[in-house]
């Protein structure tokens, strides 16, 4: 429970094993609240930097933070800082969103450096050439075959070697930001943009805007999910 003057915006939702629900807030910490209601806050006592955007229950129920420090993973009652490439330069490659993929590692939306894969303390990074905001990614989505799309701040992205590269026809093209990917049951990949929602098929790309219904154009990454239907 939080008094008007403490509110702070709910970024990112994770559940583990046990039915704790762990919640980022920007500007306040982590939280976990238990089944029994109980909240317990994670701060910077716990080496958690109140600037949190996600977090992260992987398959083996450990307990990843991505945030304006970078990369943290929890141990015990604390959270210890993971190394990234330039993690020591003035500005801090901090962490927007974490994804864990089918082979198990975890892909790291940062701000300000693309992409970064954490395989098992091995580290791999996608950055685009020449495009400065191209970097600023939001969301990642397996597409298959090892294949992967990410949202920039400028577009539909692919990993490509070492680089993030513009996606090309025949995969769907769009250069809007694109804030959020998530895919429903039917295989279709929904993407929440600046200017409403694409839907993509394999094959077409559909769009929904406000003249659809939508209340709004914006669609944000923290407030963006499908149900089991």
């Amino acid at each position: 429970n939080l008094s008007p003057g403490e509110l702070g915006r709910v970024m990112d939702l994770a559940e583990d094993s046990r039915g704790n629900i762990w919640v980022a807030i920007e500007g306040k910490g982590l939280a976990r609240v238990g089944r029994d209601h109980r909240i317990r806050w994670y701060g910077s006592e716990e080496g958690v930097d109140p600037r949190v955007f996600s977090v992260l229950v992987d398959k083996t129920d450990r307990v990843w933070v991505g945030s304006v420090q970078g990369f943290l993973l929890g141990d015990g009652d604390c959270f210890r800082l993971i190394s990234l490439p330039g993690q020591d330069k003035e500005i801090v490659p901090y962490v927007r969103r974490l994804f864990q993929a089918s082979d198990g590692s975890i892909y790291l939306c940062t701000g300000v450096d693309g992409i970064i894969q954490y395989d098992q303390g091995e580290i791999r990074q996608w950055k685009g050439t020449g495009i400065t905001t191209g970097n600023s990614a939001y969301a990642i989505h397996e597409v298959g075959d090892g294949r992967f799309f990410v949202g920039t701040g400028v577009g539909l992205f692919v990993l490509d070697g070492e680089t993030l590269e513009r996606t090309e026809f025949p995969d769907p093209v769009i250069r809007r930001p694109i804030y959020c990917i998530v895919p429903d049951a039917e295989g279709r990949v929904w993407l929440g943009t600046d200017a409403g929602v694409y839907i993509w098929d394999g094959e077409q790309l559909q769009h929904y805007s406000v003249d659809d219904g939508l209340i709004g154009s914006e669609i944000n990454r923290d407030g963006f999910e499908l149900d089991s239907r």
